[in-house]
């Protein structure tokens, strides 16, 4: 609290010319200043260009560098800053490469062929996001459970939960669907495009949550559970109130980038016919002899994954604050 309170007082005391908005301000006129003195685009480039050109790549890089180096800020704020820095370097490539924009843009950013093909897009993400979301909801609920039984020391338990996490691990996602939906029936076990990629990715998502919960579970101290047990909490409530919640910091960091991944691999269902993102995306190059809906569906992935990203950090911060124990 007192470290709180003099870092306020040091912020009230600041000049004028020592706020953060300030020193912002004018780095931002800077680089529109050293973006003025650059050359025209279509002329060689002399020592005054190469110069004018030095500078203003300089003064694009400060706000990147203040950021990175000041651990008080918070993540966002250097992830925003780098990707200012790359759209900086983006102009000045945009404008000496010499490059067929307009060609490009028709051909990678058609806006009449997106708006035309939105609908078609928004159905494939529907089920992207359908498979994606049955898939994970399955393997999270159930590895816990599962990892709780491995922890048991069952013999027969673990020699069962041992080799199927070692078979679904070992196997490709791709191999996976591709099998469970034109083998089993040979078996006369059918299921459609959606229940096998469902499957599929389920079953290998799930293989590898039940070793990230195991390992979560075991992390926990054994002080800890002897402690739960003095108080006159049996198993159970020493799982529920001691153990899982101590776990699941071990557990999140891997959790969420196998999510990710989850949703990524949600495109390898396309090949036993599911009509899901890439699908549809590639269905419409096909018919229209352009790239762009892959481009589209790029920057789709891209808003739905970073979002988790960023929200799974602070659940992780959240979660260290609530289980770190505080000193008196």
């Amino acid at each position: 609290m007192q470290a709180e309170n003099t870092h306020s007082r040091q912020k009230r005391q600041r000049l004028w010319y020592q706020r953060d908005g300030f020193l912002w301000g004018l780095v931002v006129a800077l680089i529109a200043a050293a973006w003025g003195l650059l050359p025209p685009a279509g002329t060689s480039l002399g020592i005054g260009g190469w110069l004018g050109m030095g500078l203003y790549m300089l003064l694009a890089a400060v706000p990147m560098i203040v950021t990175t180096m000041d651990k008080r800020r918070p993540q966002l704020a250097g992830t925003a800053a780098a990707l200012g820095f790359l759209g900086l370097l983006g102009l000045v490539f945009y404008r000496y490469s010499g490059a067929q924009w307009d060609m490009l843009g028709m051909m990678f950013f058609n806006r009449e062929l997106i708006v035309e093909t939105w609908p078609i897009l928004l159905g494939g993400l529907e089920n992207t996001l359908l498979i994606f979301i049955c898939s994970a909801v399955l393997s999270v609920t159930i590895a816990p459970i599962i990892a709780i039984i491995r922890t048991l020391n069952n013999p027969i338990f673990n020699c069962a939960i041992d080799a199927f996490v070692d078979v679904f691990r070992s196997l490709p996602i791709l191999v996976l669907v591709i099998f469970i939906y034109y083998a089993l029936p040979f078996l006369e076990i059918h299921s459609t495009p959606f229940a096998a990629g469902v499957c599929g990715l389920f079953l290998s998502a799930l293989a590898f949550m039940i070793e990230y919960f195991r390992a979560g579970i075991e992390s926990v101290s054994r002080g800890h559970v002897e402690a739960a047990r003095s108080l006159g909490l049996g198993v159970i409530q020493t799982m529920r109130f001691v153990i899982l919640p101590l776990a699941i910091r071990v557990v999140l960091p891997p959790l969420t980038g196998h999510l990710v991944g989850l949703l990524k691999a949600t495109a390898f269902v396309s090949v036993v016919g599911m009509p899901e993102l890439l699908k549809r995306a590639m269905e419409i190059v096909e018919w229209k002899a352009n790239p762009t809906p892959l481009v589209t569906i790029t920057i789709m992935y891209l808003i739905l994954l970073l979002p988790l990203m960023y929200g799974s950090t602070l659940l992780e911060r959240r979660l260290a604050r609530w289980t770190t124990p505080h000193r008196a």
